[in-house]
């Protein structure tokens, strides 16, 4: 899946409409906030 995201992120976004995801979701998170949250955990899985 992380595959898919990285190669074909535009037309996985692009066939969506992220504002009304948003909407529906306010909770929602970019990847990028979401691995500043789990920075640590993430970190600790590696040894």
């Amino acid at each position: 899946m992380f595959q898919f995201y990285a190669e074909d992120h535009q037309r996985f976004t692009g066939e969506r409409d992220v504002a009304k995801v948003r909407e529906l979701n306010p909770q929602l998170e970019s990847f990028a906030d979401w691995l500043d949250k789990h920075r640590d955990e993430l970190k600790a899985s590696q040894n």
